[in-house]
């Protein structure tokens, strides 16, 4: 079996072994370290007497970018998704050794295979030996194409060339992202299955998905062959791999085993419908219409996050190839669904091998030469927009030896440390910090960072800021019902349907039952139902104004309604509304105490006077009661520029207090 092949089933298997400790809670950081280095030294201790030495020529070619990447692999990490998402992940697994959390977010919830490896490497050697093993499957996909093409009966040397000097592929790859590993593990899956290793196919295919969502359409399109064939075992080695993170995710959600994904069909607490189709509008263009996408993902790399380089606008010829041509189209699926340039490499792997198929061997030389020389970093700025995501022209060698120490350099290279600094000189260990400011969840020691777009209480605090930092006055308004006192059951709101429908969401900020002009105080013993969104329900009743119930999804969705269960005799209903929803239709319904029979109480609720507040400290205390402790603010965040503006020039009308700041970012404390 060749050794790029073992080192993928060696790795998919240590990282269920660590994602086992840390479901038990035992994933010490020296227990991690010591699992990772006995399996790294049993792999080393197979490989490295069979390994083949590269013959002059290939270390000609391949040597200078590999050196390139990997100064670029040990300099410490400052990407943004890795010091946000990727490592933020390890460094609260070091903290805790155990998955346990107190929100789940959007990417909490997803399969993180290539984050337990990166857990087991950062017990051994920090973030850049995490950033070290991303990089050992982006370089071992070399020798692994190169394999392949004696399967296609081709010199695949070009191939891997083309490959490894692909800019996205190289930003990715030498840095703590999990693309380049989809990449490799979708190669190693083809390779197993063109030599009849069924059973080691299904690990390596569901280990697809374990790394990473879209991996799932490499899972899938391998299960098609592994039940075709009959191949029992292989299918059940890949549910092996897959089982483990559906659980996760069912857990977390309760009930939806493939989150964030048909989130309209398992709504949950921690991930709302509405969440998930603002974001998936989103990923599936970033902003860039068809005409033009071809042209962003080879060329240009600016919106997309990323480029493949010129030789890729050959890339239609690969589908000529029917030996690859469905695992080429799988691979692409997976961009369909987000158009993000990371989302190729996966099939990058394979249309580079299609292409030294159909293409001549000198010209497939000359092909990747270019592309190599016209990639080189150096070069690639020159022709590339500023913004575009690569390595950077200068390779950071200084850094990568550690003759810059790592704080130095990530102060030079990235405003997100000085950020951390700031936040872990103040904050303690513990305390929940509402993040306005992406954070750089890596660098944070021990703090509770929830942002304002993953987790469902960040975006319910932001609401309520969004709406106290408000210009219109007043801000809310009510609609009231009032009928013949009676005793009731139940109490019901049903949203009525409008002549036009409608695509945004509805919210109550309070309902207020009322007995002779006067509102009841709440009632623990009232039961609440709701739809959708039940989980929010209570909102509408804390009375603090800021703090809602809403659908989160469109209201024009149907079977909208907000129920209310206990004793009480009531004459009349208010419903506190925001100003800028156009005044909806409700209709008031019971069910009576007496009789048990449904009422009609009112059929529409009429406009009462306006209400003028200032909501400021109502939303501090709303806060407050979720559990935070801070603000960390940045000035020109898109979205939500006007409300920071409003909590640094206004902080003492809102009850913060300004401790200290960054650049743009400011730390703001809540008040008692």
């Amino acid at each position: 079996m060749p050794r790029p092949v073992e080192f993928a089933l060696g790795a998919a298997i240590l990282s269920h072994l660590l994602l086992a400790l840390l479901w038990a809670g035992w994933a010490t950081a020296p227990l991690a370290a010591f699992v990772t280095l006995a399996a790294l030294g049993w792999f080393l201790r197979r490989a490295l007497p069979g390994c083949r030495r590269p013959r002059f020529a290939e270390a000609a070619v391949f040597l200078p970018l590999g050196t390139l990447y990997l100064i670029h692999a040990l300099a410490p990490e400052t990407a943004s998704d890795a010091i946000a998402y990727h490592l933020g992940l390890i460094n609260e697994w070091l903290g805790t050794a155990s998955l346990a959390r107190r929100d789940w977010g959007l990417y909490d919830v997803i399969p993180h295979g290539m984050e337990t490896l990166f857990f087991g490497a950062a017990s051994l050697g920090g973030f850049s030996a995490a950033k070290l093993v991303h990089f050992a499957f982006f370089a071992a996909t070399v020798p692994l194409l190169i394999e392949a093409g004696g399967r296609l009966q081709i010199d695949a040397r070009p191939a891997a060339l083309l490959y490894f000097a692909t800019p996205v592929a190289a930003a990715a790859g030498t840095a703590a992202y999990n693309d380049a590993a989809v990449a490799f593990y979708a190669l190693v899956t083809w390779l197993l299955l063109t030599d009849d290793e069924d059973t080691w196919a299904g690990l390596t295919a569901g280990f697809c998905y374990a790394i990473k969502l879209s991996g799932g359409v490499i899972t899938l399109m391998a299960g098609v062959y592994l039940l075709r064939r009959r191949a029992w075992r292989g299918l059940l080695l890949a549910a092996a791999m897959v089982a483990p993170w559906l659980w996760l995710a069912f857990r977390a959600t309760d009930g939806n085993p493939v989150a964030p994904m048909f989130a309209s069909l398992f709504p949950s607490a921690a991930i709302h419908p509405g969440t998930i189709a603002g974001w998936t509008e989103f990923v599936r263009s970033y902003g860039v219409p068809w005409g033009e996408r071809w042209r962003e993902v080879t060329l240009v790399g600016e919106r997309t996050q990323g480029l493949l380089g010129p030789a890729f606008l050959l890339s239609p010829l690969a589908l000529l190839e029917p030996r690859l041509r469905w695992w080429t189209l799988a691979a692409l699926a997976a961009w369909l669904l987000n158009a993000g340039t990371r989302f190729l490499i996966p099939a990058a792997v394979f249309i580079v091998l299609a292409l030294a198929v159909r293409i001549p061997p000198r010209a497939m030389w000359a092909l990747a030469v270019a592309q190599a020389l016209v990639c080189w970093p150096a070069v690639l700025a020159q022709w590339t927009p500023a913004d575009a995501w690569r390595l950077p022209a200068s390779p950071p060698w200084r850094a990568a030896l550690r003759l810059e120490s790592e704080p130095d350099y990530l102060r030079r290279m990235t405003p997100a440390y000085a950020m951390a600094e700031m936040v872990n000189r103040h904050v303690r260990a513990g305390d929940r910090l509402l993040d306005l400011a992406a954070a750089p969840r890596a660098w944070l020691r021990g703090v509770e960072a929830v942002n304002t777009w993953q987790y469902s209480a960040g975006i319910r605090a932001t609401e309520a800021l969004t709406l106290a930092a408000a210009d219109a006055s007043p801000l809310l308004y009510c609609l009231r019902g009032a009928w013949p006192a009676r005793k009731l059951a139940t109490l019901r709101l049903e949203l009525l349907a409008e002549p036009q429908p409608r695509t945004d969401e509805w919210s109550v900020q309070e309902v207020r039952l009322l007995r002779g002009g006067a509102a009841l105080f709440p009632s623990q013993s009232w039961a609440l139902e709701a739809a959708p969104n039940p989980w929010d329900a209570p909102l509408a009743l804390d009375r603090n104004p800021v703090s809602a119930w809403r659908t989160r999804e469109p209201r024009s969705s149907g079977g909208v309604y907000f129920e209310i269960s206990g004793e009480f005799e009531l004459d009349g209903i208010e419903l506190l509304l925001r100003r800028d929803e156009a005044g909806p239709a409700v209709r008031v319904t019971g069910i009576d105490a007496a009789t048990g029979a449904r009422v009609d109480l009112a059929a529409r609720l009429e406009p009462a006077p306006a209400v003028a507040l200032n909501l400021r400290h109502s939303a501090v205390r709303y806060l407050r009661r979720e559990g935070f402790r801070w603000i960390l603010a940045a000035a020109g965040e898109t979205g939500i520029d006007r409300v920071v503006r409003s909590l640094v020039n206004h902080a003492p009308d809102w009850g913060l207090t300004q401790v200290d700041r960054a650049g743009g970012v400011y730390l703001l404390r809540l008040g008692e």
